[in-house]
C-alpha cells in the first residue's frame, strides 16, 4: 500500500486484502477544490498492473468514519464481502 496509512484498523484490513487479490493500493487524502465545489475527501485505489483493471474509491474526509467507509466500498468493488 502506498500512501498514507488509515488510521481505522478495519479500514487497514480490508485494504490489506484488497492487496492479498493481486491489487496494488494507494490511499489519498484529499483537499477541497479552490472554489470549495468538492470537498475534501479520502480516496483509495486499486489497480492491477498485468490487466490495468482498476477501482475508486472515496468518502467525504470530513465524516468520522471516512477511511471505513471508503475501504469497506473498495473491498465490496473487487468482490470482498464485508457484510460476511
Amino acid at each position: 500500500m502506498t500512501g498514507p496509512t488509515p488510521a481505522d484498523p478495519v479500514a487497514r484490513s480490508l485494504l490489506a486484502q484488497v492487496g492479498r487479490l493481486g491489487y496494488r493500493v494507494s490511499t489519498h487524502r484529499l483537499q477541497s477544490s479552490l472554489l470549495r465545489t468538492i470537498p475534501a475527501r479520502v480516496e483509495y485505489h486499486a489497480f492491477v498492473v498485468g490487466t490495468g483493471e482498476q477501482h475508486v474509491a472515496h468518502a467525504p474526509a470530513d465524516e468520522p468514519d471516512a477511511e471505513l467507509r471508503a475501504a469497506a466500498a473498495m473491498a465490496e468493488s473487487v468482490g470482498i464481502d464485508v457484510e460476511g
